[in-house]
C-alpha cells in the first residue's frame, strides 16, 4: 500500500506538533539535519524522562554536592520545560523547587542550589506565591529580597558573600600572623622553630563548618600536621562555595603580606599558600631555581634509571614520585607521562608484591582533582577492570567522567563495548554532557534513513520517527535494517530505550489477545506494538526482529509509558510479536521475562497468561509461561499443568540446571511456592507425587524436581532435608556397569599415611612439612595437570562452596610430597593410586578415599566424626561420579611450565588477583604439553569467572569471544572431551 498523501483517520497530524510548529513527519523535517528537541506535544512527550529529570532535581536540591558539580542545571531545566505539558505545569514546577530550596531541608547550602536559583526566579511568574521556610545563610537573604532579576540576583550574592568572606579572611589572616611569628620565636608544640621543616613548603588553608577550619603544613604523602584549628562560621554554606567568594578577597590581602616579605625565610626552596584540595595556589614564591633544577634534573635520573633497567625497583619508583610531587606544580609535562608508563608498567609486571606496592601508591598520591591525580584514577580503574573489579572501576570511571576528563569518558565507552546485549546494561550517564557526548558520535548516515519505501531520523531525545511511503515485505525490512543498525551504534543505550513514532499508511493494527487491557492502557496501542506485530508476519524478517531485540532489551531501558509508575522495557513487543508467531521463538520470551523490572513491568506477566492461552503449556512454552508470570512481584498461581504432565516440569529443572541466571535460588523457590502454595509444602507434594508415580520417568523428574527445590532453599537457608535418591544418572566414564570397588586398586605403594617418625626415616624434615592443627579436617587432593574438564569442573564446584559447608576442609590442588596433621600424622602424596581423591583426618587417625566424587556432600556427612573407613567408603558409593587417572597428585617441578600454571592457580583461584593469573596463564605455549592442556581448563575457568564477576558486580554480560576462543582450542587438543566442548560452546 503506497501512501496518497491524505490525512489518514487513524493518525492526527496537529496532535503532533505544537501550535504554530512544523510537524515532525513532514518529509522536509525529517530531511533536515539539525532538528530541534525541544518540541514535545503533550501527546508525544516522554513522561518517564519528565519523572526521572524532576527527581534528579529534588536529589541534587536535597543533597547539594553529593553526586558531584557536573549536574547540568540549565540543559536539566531547559528539557523540563519542554516536556511540560503546559506553561502552567512548568510554574507549578518552579514553586515546587524553590519551596525545597527555601526550606529547612537544605541542610547544607552549595553552588547548585545558586545555579537553579539563577534559573528559576527570573521564570518564575508573579502570581506564584513562594512559601519559604527557615532558609539558611544566602537562601534566606534572597528570600527576603524575592528578586526577579538575574542581574540583581547575582549583586545579592556578592553583597551577602562579601560581608561573610570578609570576617573569614580576618580570621585566617590572624591565625597565620600568630603561625608565622611563633616560627620565628623558636615555635612551641608542633609549629617548627625558626622555619618551616625540609619537607613542608608553605600552608595549606582548610575551610569547614565550625571547629574543623584550620591552618596546615603543606607537604606531600604525609598527613598534614595543623598548627591551627579555630571556629568558623560559615553559616551552613559548603566549603567550595565560600572558597570561591573568599579567594579574591583572602589572595589581594595574601599578596600583599608576601610583597612586603611577612614571609621571607619560612621555606628553602619554594613557597606557597593555598586552600587544600585546590588547584590553583593563592600566592605562590620560587625562592631557589637552581635546586628546583637539581630536582627536575635527579628525576630526570631516577627516571632513566627506572625505565632502562629490566629488574623493578618499587623502593626507587617511591622516591621519585616523592620527589616529583615535593616540586608541586612546577614538573614539566613530559615527566608526568614517563611517570604514568612506568606505575604502569609496575602494576601489569605480573608479580604479585610490585603489583601490590605500585596500587599502594595510586591512592597514597592521587588525592586531589589534579590533572595528575585524574590521570592516577584513571590507571587505577583501568587496573581494578583488569583485575575483574568490575563495580570498583566503573565507580572510579564515573567519577572522572563527572569530572569532565574527556579520557574517562573514552574509556568508559571502549568498556561498553565489551559488554553484549544481552544483560541488564546500563551506561548509568553521570551528567548529560555524557549522553550528547554519545549522540553526537553518531554520523547522519545512523541516525538518517531514506529510501523508496521509508523515511526515518533518530532525534536527541530518545525519540524516533519513522514514515512510510509505502507498505510492504521490503519496506519492513529496510525499516528493520535502519533501526537495527541505529540500536548496533549504541543508540537505545544513550538514552536508555527509544520511543518509535510511526506513521503508517495502513491502519495501524494490534493482537487481539491485547483488547481488554488496552481499555485500562491505552498506551499499548502502541506503534511499535503494530510494528512489530506486522513485521512477525514475514517469516523472513524473523531474524532481523530477534537481532533487534537482543540489541535493545536491557533492563531498566524503557519503550513505552503505561500509567503512573508503569512502564515497559525496551523490545517488548518486539519480543512478543517473536513468541506469538512461533514456539521456535521462546527464547525471546525468556529474554523478556528476565529483562522486566519486577516493580513497573505487570505487562510481561501479562502477556504469560497471553500465551498460556495461545500455545498451551507444553515442554517448549513451560519454561518462558512460568518466567513470564513470575516476573511481577505480585506472586501468581501458577496452573497444575506445569506438574500434573511431568515433562513440563523436566523442562523447568532443565533450565534451572542449565541457565546461569540471577537470583536463581530465590526464583526457584518462588516457582514452588507459585505451584504448590508454599516452598516447604512444596517438598511434601513433591514426595507424594514422587510416590504415586508408576512411571519410572516421571519419578526421576519429580524426584529431580524436589531436589533442585530443596538446594534453592538451602542456598537460602530456608529448608534443610534429604534429596530423593532415584535412577541416577551414569557419569561419563561408567555408561552402563554399576560401580564394583576393588579394594585392590586402592593398595597405597608406598603406604600414605604414616607417623612422624617414619616421615622422618623417609627423609621428610616434619618441622618443614605444612602443618594442619585442627582436631579434624576434610582434605580434597588433585593434581595441577588435570586435562579431564568432568574432574575440573567437580574439584571447582567444591571449592565455590568450601566456605559454605560446616566441616573445616582443605583443598590441595597441587600437592607438595607431604603434610602433616595434629603432629600425629603425615600424609604422604607420592604413594597415591590415584591422583584426586578425598581424606578426613580426625583424633590422630587418618583415612583416604580415591576418585572423583561429591566431596562437599561427604564432608557435610562426616563432619567432625572420626574417619570410619566403612562408612566413608559406603559415603563414596553414594556419591562417586568415575575414578581420575592413576597416580599421584604431586607436583613435577621438571615439566616445562609448571610453575607458570602453579602460580596461576594460587592467584586466580586461591585468591582473587585475576590479572596474575592470566599473566601467568600466557607464559605457557602449546608446545609445553599437558602443561598447556591443563592450563586451558585454568584459562576457560578465568573467562568463565570473569562473565561471572561482570554479572555479579554489575549485572552485565561481557562478550563470550575471548571464551569461546578457549573451548575451541580444548576442543581440538583434547578431543575425547568432544560432547563436553560441545555443550560449552552451545550454552555461549
Amino acid at each position: 500500500m503506497i501512501d496518497d498523501g491524505k490525512e489518514k483517520p487513524w493518525f492526527d497530524l496537529d496532535e503532533w506538533a505544537d501550535e504554530g510548529e512544523p510537524n515532525p513527519f513532514d518529509f522536509e523535517e525529517l530531511r533536515k539535519t539539525n532538528i530541534s528537541n525541544t518540541s514535545n506535544s503533550t501527546n508525544s512527550r516522554n513522561i518517564n524522562e519528565f519523572k526521572n529529570l524532576k527527581n534528579k532535581v529534588q536529589i541534587h536540591i536535597e543533597e547539594g554536592n553529593r553526586f558531584g558539580y557536573q549536574f547540568e542545571v540549565v540543559a536539566t531545566l531547559d528539557r523540563l520545560k519542554a516536556l511540560s505539558s503546559s506553561e502552567k505545569e512548568f510554574q507549578n514546577l518552579i514553586k515546587e523547587f524553590l519551596e525545597m530550596i527555601f526550606s529547612d531541608s537544605i541542610w547544607r547550602v552549595c553552588p547548585i542550589h545558586l545555579e537553579l536559583l539563577a534559573y528559576l526566579l527570573p521564570l518564575k511568574e508573579a502570581n506564584i506565591m513562594v512559601k519559604g521556610k527557615n532558609a539558611q545563610g544566602v537562601l534566606k537573604y534572597l528570600f527576603s529580597h524575592n528578586p526577579s532579576d538575574l542581574n540583581m540576583i547575582n549583586m545579592l550574592i556578592e553583597e551577602y558573600f562579601k560581608g561573610l568572606c570578609e570576617n573569614i579572611s580576618a580570621q585566617i589572616i590572624h591565625f597565620l600572623k600568630e603561625i608565622v611569628n611563633c616560627i620565628r620565636s623558636g615555635g612551641k608544640g608542633n609549629i617548627p622553630p625558626y622555619r618551616l621543616s625540609k619537607k613542608s613548603y608553605g600552608f595549606g588553608i582548610k575551610i569547614e563548618n565550625f571547629r574543623d577550619s584550620g591552618i596546615y603544613n603543606l607537604v606531600h604523602k604525609n598527613d598534614p600536621t595543623c598548627y591551627a584549628q579555630f571556629s568558623c562560621d560559615t553559616q551552613n554554606h559548603e566549603s567550595k562555595l565560600i572558597i570561591k567568594y573568599l579567594t579574591p578577597i583572602l589572595k589581594h590581602k595574601l599578596e600583599t603580606m608576601l610583597n612586603e616579605g611577612f614571609f621571607d625565610g619560612l621555606a628553602t626552596n619554594y613557597f606557597k599558600i593555598t586552600f587544600i584540595g585546590e588547584i590553583e595556589p593563592l600566592i605562590e614564591k620560587r625562592i631557589n631555581e637552581s635546586y628546583l633544577k637539581e630536582q627536575l634534573e635527579k628525576i630526570d635520573e631516577y627516571l632513566q634509571q627506572l625505565e632502562k633497567s629490566d629488574l623493578y625497583d618499587v623502593t626507587l619508583l617511591s622516591i621519585l614520585l616523592r620527589k616529583y610531587l615535593d616540586t608541586s606544580c612546577l614538573i614539566q609535562k613530559s615527566f608526568t607521562d614517563r611517570i604514568l608508563a612506568l606505575l604502569k608498567k609496575y602494576l601489569y609486571s605480573g608479580d604479585e608484591g610490585i603489583e601490590h606496592h605500585t596500587w599502594s601508591l595510586i591512592p597514597t598520591y592521587g588525592y586531589s582533582q589534579t590533572d595528575f591525580a585524574n590521570e592516577l584514577k584513571l590507571i587505577s580503574a583501568q587496573y581494578l577492570w583488569e583485575n575483574y573489579r568490575y563495580d570498583y572501576a566503573i565507580m572510579e570511571i564515573n567519577e572522572l567522567v563527572q569530572r569532565g576528563y574527556l579520557p574517562a569518558i573514552y574509556q568508559k565507552r571502549a568498556w561498553e563495548k565489551k559488554f553484549i546485549t544481552d544483560g541488564y546494561n546500563n551506561y548509568n550517564y553521570a551528567n548529560q554532557s555524557e549522553i550528547m557526548y554519545d549522540y553526537e558520535s553518531l554520523i547522519e548516515q545512523d541516525i538518517f534513513c531514506e529510501t523508496d519505501a521509508i523515511i526515518a531520523r533518530a532525534m536527541p531525545d530518545g525519540n524516533i520517527y519513522l514514515r512510510f511511503k509505502s507498505e510492504s515485505e521490503q519496506a519492513y525490512s529496510e525499516a528493520l535494517d535502519y533501526l537495527n543498525s541505529l540500536m548496533a551504534k549504541g543508540y537505545s543505550k544513550i538514552f536508555e530505550g527509544y520511543w518509535l513514532r510511526i506513521y503508517f499508511v495502513a491502519k495501524p493494527q494490534f493482537y487481539s489477545a491485547f483488547n481488554n487491557i488496552i481499555e485500562e492502557y491505552p498506551a499499548l496501542a502502541s506503534d511499535s506494538h503494530a510494528f512489530f506485530r506486522k513485521a512477525a508476519m514475514y517469516e523472513s524478517l524473523h531474524d532481523k526482529i530477534r537481532k533487534f531485540v537482543e540489541l535493545t532489551m536491557e533492563k531498566f531501558h524503557h519503550c513505552l509509558d503505561l500509567q503512573d509508575e508503569d512502564n515497559s522495557v525496551a523490545g517488548t513487543f518486539a519480543a512478543i510479536a517473536l513468541a506469538m508467531t512461533d514456539v521456535k521463538h521462546m527464547d525471546m520470551a525468556i529474554k523478556f521475562a528476565l529483562e522486566t523490572d519486577d516493580e513497573h513491568e505487570f505487562l510481561a506477566s501479562y502477556f504469560g497468561k497471553m500465551l498460556q492461552r495461545h500455545w498451551g503449556i507444553t515442554p517448549e512454552t513451560a519454561v518462558a509461561i512460568a518466567l513470564l508470570q513470575l516476573s511481577y512481584q505480585e506472586q501468581p498461581n501458577l496452573s497444575s499443568q506445569f506438574y500434573k504432565i511431568p515433562q513440563n516440569l523436566a523442562a523447568l529443572t532443565d533450565y534451572f540446571k542449565s541457565d546461569d541466571i540471577p537470583h536463581k535460588s530465590r526464583k526457584i523457590i518462588t516457582l514452588a511456592s507459585s505451584l504448590f502454595g508454599n516452598e516447604k509444602y512444596s517438598l511434601k507434594k513433591l514426595k507424594e507425587l514422587f510416590s504415586d508415580a508408576t512411571d519410572p520417568l516421571a519419578k526421576e523428574i519429580y524426584a529431580d524436581f524436589h531436589n533442585l527445590v530443596l538446594d534453592a532453599l538451602k542456598e537460602e537457608g530456608e529448608a534443610s532435608g534429604q534429596p530423593i535418591i532415584y535412577n541416577i544418572s551414569p557419569k561419563p566414564e561408567s555408561d552402563s556397569e554399576s560401580l564394583i570397588i576393588n579394594e585392590q586398586d586402592f593398595i597405597e605403594n608406598p603406604p600414605c599415611i604414616i607417623t612422624p617418625l617414619q616421615a622422618k626415616k623417609r627423609g621428610f624434615d616434619v618441622r618443614e612439612l605444612e602443618t594442619y592443627d585442627s582436631p579434624w579436617r576434610a582434605i580434597i587432593f588433585a593434581p595441577l595437570t588435570i586435562t579431564n574438564p568432568y574432574i575440573f569442573d567437580a574439584i571447582i564446584q567444591f571449592y565455590k562452596v568450601q566456605n559454605k559447608i560446616n566441616p573445616d576442609s582443605t583443598l590441595i590442588w597441587g600437592a607438595e610430597q607431604a603434610y602433616c596433621f595434629g603432629k600425629k600424622i603425615v600424609i604422604d602424596f607420592s604413594g597415591t593410586p590415584y591422583q584426586v581423591g578425598m581424606g578426613i583426618y580426625g583424633k590422630n587417625q587418618a583415612q583416604l578415599i580415591y576418585g572423583v566424587m561429591d566431596f562437599a556432600k561427604i564432608a557435610v556427612a562426616m563432619n567432625r566424626q572420626s574417619p570410619d573407613t566403612e562408612k566413608l567408603f559406603a559415603l563414596r558409593k553414594q556419591h562417586y561420579y568415575f575414578d581420575s587417572p592413576k597416580g599421584s597428585p604431586n607436583i613435577d617441578y621438571s615439566k616445562p611450565g609448571i610453575m607458570y600454571l602453579d602460580e596461576a592457580l594460587g592467584a586466580g583461584i586461591y585468591k582473587d588477583d585475576n590479572y596474575q593469573a592470566i599473566k601467568q596463564l600466557e607464559k605457557i605455549t602449546p608446545d609445553m604439553g599437558e602443561v598447556y592442556d591443563a592450563s586451558l581448563l585454568f584459562r576457560a575457568y578465568m573467562m568463565q569467572k570473569k562473565q561471572d564477576y561482570a554479572m555479579e558486580k554489575l549485572q552485565r554480560k561481557l562478550d563470550t569471544t575471548e571464551l569461546k576462543q578457549v573451548y575451541q582450542t580444548a576442543q581440538k587438543r583434547l578431543p575425547q572431551y568432544q560432547e563436553y566442548w560441545q555443550e560449552k560452546l552451545a550454552k555461549l
